[in-house]
């Protein structure tokens, strides 16, 4: 009774996850790719560097972990006993909710490159950013725009969760000959592992996807998993998110960064868990919730870089404040926009945008004490 119990609230807490950790996603395409060091001071650029690093290169990599392990686990709650039906069923789903949405995500951020270049040539517009977004298209090969990038890079979660379902039969007959060994063996290769060089099968997918899986497998309630270790949990991950955030741009700090998102997801969790006591926000997330997929393909479609563009022409952007300011306010317009579409789109053409989005628009009513 207590597992049926905390299936239920586990459902009801993974909904009101999911549009934060979008907002997670987002804010992290605010900075660069780089890790700047970071230096401790009262000066305004420094302050905004040590936030910015410490949100976009840190603290927003829970995201993507806790979607894999969330995925692993309800995959693996349909298949407990090992049936190729079922599997095949799976497949067959995910063709729709994962596969289409995948590569015609991609396909959009090409025709939008194309269009945006040859309209810009049209009307005399110099714009070198344009060229190179261009030459990308020209130069590398449908494999690489498609695949080994890909060219709408957030949804390398996407592809790379593609081929953990292809590989779910390995998951299984793994975790069924080895147990919890197996789980045990999966976090020294994701500490130590940092690119395999296969798109498509990160140790980053491999650990917490199968994490996900072992737990759906062996009937183990994420929530009464965690519950255990809720203050601790929590205390250790602010400070291992302080000492990664101080180890930007050392060799260490992939190394602690790894460390601390293992102890992140925990904490998440169980905040999660925590939060979703307050009926007012667990029913805001809750009616939130359908429009996180859409946010997540469509912010990379020009909207967040023309946001941050428009951003940066303000008089007072140039200044550490105006730009901690903007990185806050950026990605709330952008999500705004991305809502904003998601309704028109669903107002205009519900099919367009069930295609678009793997059929993920569902909406989501408080009703007698649940999410449903």
């Amino acid at each position: 009774m207590e597992y049926l119990q905390a299936e239920k609230r586990l459902s009801s807490v993974i909904e009101s996850m999911r549009f934060p950790l979008i907002y997670l996603v987002v804010i992290a395409h605010m900075v660069s790719f780089d890790t700047p060091r970071i230096t401790l001071s009262w000066d305004s650029n420094d302050i905004y560097t040590f936030v910015s690093e410490m949100i976009s290169h840190n603290l927003a990599r829970l995201s993507v972990r806790c979607y894999f392990l969330i995925s692993g686990y309800y995959l693996f709650k349909k298949l407990v006993e090992w049936n190729s039906k079922a599997y095949t069923g799976q497949l067959k789903k995910k063709i729709r909710t994962l596969l289409l949405p995948y590569v015609l995500w991609n396909l959009i951020l090409v025709g939008a490159i194309v269009a945006k270049y040859y309209l810009f040539n049209k009307l005399g517009l110099n714009v070198a950013n344009s060229e190179v977004e261009y030459a990308t298209i020209r130069d590398y090969s449908w494999y690489e725009l498609l695949w080994g990038m890909p060219i709408n890079f957030p949804l390398w979660y996407m592809r790379d969760l593609i081929c953990m379902t292809l590989i779910a039969p390995l998951f299984y007959y793994w975790f069924a000959y080895l147990k919890h060994y197996g789980l045990i063996l999966f976090v020294p290769f994701y500490l130590l592992v940092h690119n395999t060089g296969a798109p498509g099968f990160s140790s980053t997918a491999v650990m917490f996807f199968g994490a996900g899986a072992y737990f759906a497998l062996y009937k183990q309630n994420l929530l009464l998993i965690t519950a255990p270790f809720k203050k601790i949990s929590m205390v250790l991950a602010l400070m291992l998110l302080l000492v990664s955030t101080m180890m930007n741009g050392t060799i260490y700090h992939e190394y602690i960064v790894r460390i601390f998102i293992l102890v992140g997801v925990v904490a998440v969790i169980n905040l999660f868990d925590v939060l979703n006591n307050n009926e007012r926000l667990r029913t805001t997330l809750a009616k939130l919730a359908p429009t996180s997929f859409f946010i997540y393909v469509a912010h990379e479609v020009y909207i967040i870089n023309w946001l941050k563009g428009g951003w940066a022409r303000l008089p007072f952007s140039e200044s550490g404040w105006g730009k901690l300011i903007g990185y806050f306010v950026v990605p709330c317009l952008c999500i705004l926009v991305c809502i904003g579409l998601y309704y028109l789109i669903k107002a205009i053409s519900p099919k367009l945008l069930g295609l678009l989005t793997g059929g993920r628009m569902s909406c989501f009513v408080y009703k007698e004490g649940e999410i449903r």
